[in-house]
């Protein structure tokens, strides 16, 4: 063996003495490869699928627009004006008027047709739906379900009570549009535009007097004599 090259034992040696001192152990992997700078890191791709932060066109390409995102489902604007009417899938061959369901639109019908299906047991007066006539025999049973909260009046009919409350809270939500006079009910708004119109529906029978409200037409006729005088006994 050549004396100036190491043996085996020498050369495991050395190799343990390097290993108890890792800090001075020698890299046999080979060279350390070098940390790219900044300005290499912009440059590659980026890896595992990561979004660069500087990239605005990956963002776009993503799907993610921080200005124009979608907003919370169900916010969409209502149809209007001519989409909401064509929405309404049943026309009235009459008077074209609209509705979303079949049965609204046979119940509109027989407005034009005169048909009233529902005839009350006690008064033969007939209607044009059942719910008419269902609130219309409460008149005969006396059953007033609707109480009011304030004074606890009770009414017939839901409508009676929701006006009825309005006596309480001073509303008046129904306006003149000529002088614009307000009103508590309709029918009393119905009645004083008639002063604006001229028009006296109601005519007394027994003279060629005519009124605009069902009530001085009443008050009206109490000044007319009978026309039929009772008849003197003979003999």
């Amino acid at each position: 063996v050549d004396a100036d090259t190491p043996s085996a034992c020498v050369v495991e040696r050395e190799a343990s003495t390097y290993s108890g001192n890792r800090g001075d152990a020698p890299n046999l992997r080979g060279p350390k490869r070098s940390k790219p700078d900044a300005s290499s890191i912009s440059q590659e791709e980026p890896q595992g699928g990561a979004t660069p932060v500087g990239n605005r066109e990956s963002l776009g390409q993503a799907g993610i627009n921080p200005v124009h995102s979608p907003g919370p489902a169900g916010t969409g604007s209502q149809p209007v004006g001519q989409e909401a009417k064509e929405l309404l899938l049943f026309a009235c061959g009459v008077c074209s008027k609209r509705y979303m369901c079949n049965s609204k639109l046979v119940i509109h019908k027989r407005s034009h047709t005169g048909e009233r299906p529902f005839q009350c047991n006690v008064c033969e007066r007939c209607f044009m739906q059942l719910s008419d006539l269902r609130v219309h025999q409460r008149i005969h049973t006396g059953e007033k379900p609707y109480t009011c909260d304030v004074c606890h009046k009770r009414f017939n009919r839901r409508f009676s009570l929701k006006c009825h409350k309005r006596s309480h809270t001073g509303e008046k939500p129904y306006k003149c549009k000529e002088c614009k006079k307000v009103f508590t009910y309709r029918k009393n708004l119905n009645e004083h535009k008639l002063i604006h119109s001229g028009e006296k529906p109601y005519q007394c029978s027994k003279c060629s007097r005519a009124f605009r409200r069902p009530e001085t037409l009443k008050y009206h006729q109490k000044t007319h004599p009978e026309t039929t005088a009772p008849r003197e006994c003979e003999g």
